[in-house]
């Protein structure tokens, strides 16, 4: 029952990268005589994740910078 979130997760995946090839999508950097990296299967898919371990980054970053020391607050 605990591993029933993660099937779904990998189940909701593998749907949405199995009806991407039939979706039609304007691309947005073809346009500009670059290669439409955009078109590539999977690609929003990598983009999430590669968003989410960069927040995932910079919130610790963050977190070990506004940081206080323990004794901050017994003065």
């Amino acid at each position: 029952m605990k591993y029933l979130g993660w099937k779904l997760g990998w189940g909701l995946l593998a749907i949405t990268i199995a009806i991407e090839p039939f979706l039609h999508r304007k691309s947005h950097f073809g346009g500009h005589g670059i290669a439409s990296i955009d078109s590539m299967i999977g690609f929003y898919a990598l983009l999430a994740f590669f968003g989410c371990i960069f927040l995932m980054v910079i919130s610790r970053v963050l977190g070990q910078v506004i940081a206080v020391e323990e004794e901050y607050y017994d003065a």
